[in-house]
């Protein structure tokens, strides 16, 4: 599989979890930025509520502790 899905799939990357076009959410880079590709990255709906609107680094250190 490709680096963002196969084009039917993706995985979350945050757990890894697989996902399809009804489960993917797009999870922004910086908070409140831009919907453009270099801000956001696939997630799954959990993955992308528990890190909410941690600042970058802030989320770094978070999935690091996971």
């Amino acid at each position: 599989m490709a680096a963002y899905g196969d084009g039917c799939n993706v995985t979350c990357v945050h757990c890894g979890a697989l996902l399809n076009f009804a489960t993917v959410e797009a999870d922004r880079i910086v908070p409140g930025g831009p919907y453009a590709r270099h801000n956001v990255l696939p997630s799954c709906g959990p993955c992308n509520k528990r890190l909410g609107n941690l600042h970058k680094k802030a989320r770094a250190f978070k999935r690091r502790a996971s």
